[in-house]
């Protein structure tokens, strides 16, 4: 069975919270992941701007949260693994 996960759109405060996000100093950290340590500051939000290209912590970051998904709710969401986008790097280099 496929879940259904329908778009909903942001609230007035949560488009603010956006706008705030790509807009705020771009040293500025505006979330740390706790169990993996990864942090985003303005400069690597922006990557989702259109036409910016994806940072790699950002990607990172995402699949860190689906992984929480799927053990939070394991019935619900496929069991998946992902590699960070970091460990694609390291494996090209020894086959260099």
């Amino acid at each position: 069975e496929i879940p259904f996960e329908p778009f909903v759109p942001l609230t007035d405060d949560e488009e603010h919270e956006v706008s705030r996000a790509f807009s705020t100093n771009r040293k500025k950290i505006l979330v740390t992941h706790e169990s993996s340590n990864i942090e985003i500051a303005g400069e690597k939000i922006r990557c989702l701007l259109p036409g910016a290209w994806l940072n790699d912590e950002v990607i990172n970051l995402y699949l860190e949260l689906l992984k929480e998904r799927e053990r939070r709710e394991p019935k619900k969401f496929l069991k998946c693994h992902f590699f960070n986008t970091f460990f694609y790097k390291k494996v090209e280099y020894l086959f260099t």
